[in-house]
């Protein structure tokens, strides 16, 4: 106002007021005595109480931080400081998690009793998709309103609190290539193959858990061992899907100690069928020099030997025709169709199947070896008057299904289903077609 050289009120009456702000030009100091609650069983400090994960939830809630109020600048005047930054950091077997820092401001710390400031956090306990446990640091410090300066933060705490227990190794038994330590590099695995964790000297375990996640990040296994070293053995997947497993180690200490380590596994992909076809070979079906027989080769190209568990043919009766029965090298034989053209099968599992004969077929009826040939004769005979001889045509279709020592042999392991009559099927060794 010109007339009283008195300004306007501002803001004007009419308006609601400025806020208004409290600060020191002085520096605030660090806070001191930075502390986070343990995990139970161990202890916390007097004053707080356990901080707690629940791994199920993949939540850690509450994580229970103290620190010292501070009452003072840099050179020693007094101040008051009512809110504080919190600054989280996030890691994952000991590397910043990108995108992992978050801080947060705690107001009103003025109103809180005694010499302290207590802060509760939350947060994921662990990767989603490895399930590998984060680890966080935590640093914390004074603040004021802009234009106030803000103090330094406090050098960081880990939380959980770390354990010194490191140092395990893992060994396994079976894998065909691969050394486990990154995706590239993944174990070749197969149903059977061994995993043991063995413990650093002087360090027993309690429990060691064993996840197994997909590339999609789900997780499709977890497995539990209470012996040390502990042991696990690797269960049949998905043929040629990596997989990422984490294993927790627990140590037998007061309070325990957690290890976590991570390895790639790529579940050993299904081999193609190892039986010539008669596509390949037409010889592996002929006449023999007995009317009405014929001589069907199971040739097995592969480096292992094959356990037959079925045949399943499909054949066109001839007119006066009887199929009799299959014969194998022992002798022992399963009886035919007889004069039903059609499909039928020849079940070779559980041994002797339908095998008859001196004891039924025996294991080296049912074993083709590897790199090498079983001989089974066609036995068929005439139902009455003199018809022309058979010819390998009368079979319409074979599947040949068979299981091998590196998939395993029992009634829960692959089953190869390889047809060689009159060509190899497009779904072997999955389906016959």
């Amino acid at each position: 106002n010109v007339s009283d050289a008195i300004s306007n009120v501002q803001p004007p009456n009419t308006s609601n007021g400025a806020q208004g702000i409290s600060g020191s030009t002085g520096v605030p100091r660090v806070p001191l005595n930075l502390e986070v609650a343990p995990l139970a069983p161990t202890p916390p400090q007097t004053g707080l109480t356990n901080s707690a994960c629940n791994a199920g939830m993949n939540v850690c809630d509450p994580i229970n931080l103290r620190w010292v109020k501070v009452t003072q600048d840099t050179a020693g005047a007094n101040l008051a400081i009512d809110s504080y930054d919190i600054e989280r950091t996030a890691y994952e077997l000991g590397v910043p998690v990108p995108g992992g820092v978050v801080v947060q401001t705690l107001t009103n710390a003025l109103q809180m009793v005694g010499s302290y400031v207590t802060f509760v956090d939350n947060a994921p306990m662990h990767n989603p998709i490895t399930f590998i446990n984060y680890t966080y640091k935590y640093r914390v410090r004074a603040t004021q309103p802009n234009p106030c300066p803000s103090g330094g933060y406090t050098l960081p705490i880990d939380f959980p609190p770390p354990c010194t227990f490191s140092g395990s190794v893992i060994v396994e038994t079976g894998a065909t290539l691969g050394d486990g330590l990154t995706p590239a590099s993944a174990w070749i695995m197969n149903a059977g193959d061994t995993i043991q964790v063995q413990p650093p000297l002087g360090v027993t375990l309690a429990t060691t858990s064993m996840t197994v996640v997909d590339p999609s990040g789900i997780p499709v296994a977890t497995y539990v061992s209470t012996t040390s070293p502990a042991n696990f053995t690797w269960l049949d997947l998905v043929p040629g899907t990596p997989y990422s497993v984490t294993y927790t180690i627990t140590d037998t200490a007061f309070p325990p100690c957690t290890e976590q380590l991570v390895r790639y596994i790529t579940q050993q992909p299904t081999p193609a069928c190892s039986l010539t076809s008669i596509q390949q070979q037409p010889s592996i079906l002929v006449n023999t020099a007995t009317i009405y027989q014929l001589k069907l080769s199971v040739k097995n190209a592969g480096a292992e030997p094959l356990t037959l568990r079925e045949l399943d043919f499909n054949w066109t009766q001839p007119n006066r025709i009887t199929w009799n029965t299959v014969q194998f090298p022992s002798g022992a034989t399963a009886p035919g169709p007889g004069i039903l053209s059609g499909n039928f099968t020849v079940t070779l599992f559980p041994t002797p199947g339908n095998c008859i004969g001196s004891g039924g077929c025996t294991a080296g009826d049912l074993t083709v070896p590897a790199n090498g040939t079983e001989t089974l004769l066609i036995n068929m005979a005439k139902t009455n008057g003199n018809p022309a001889n058979i010819t390998p045509s009368v079979i319409n279709e074979l599947c040949v299904r068979y299981q091998t020592p590196t998939q395993g042999l029992t009634v829960n392991d692959f089953t190869f289903k390889c047809r060689i009559i009159p060509s190899v099927g497009p779904g072997n060794p999955n389906a016959c077609n």
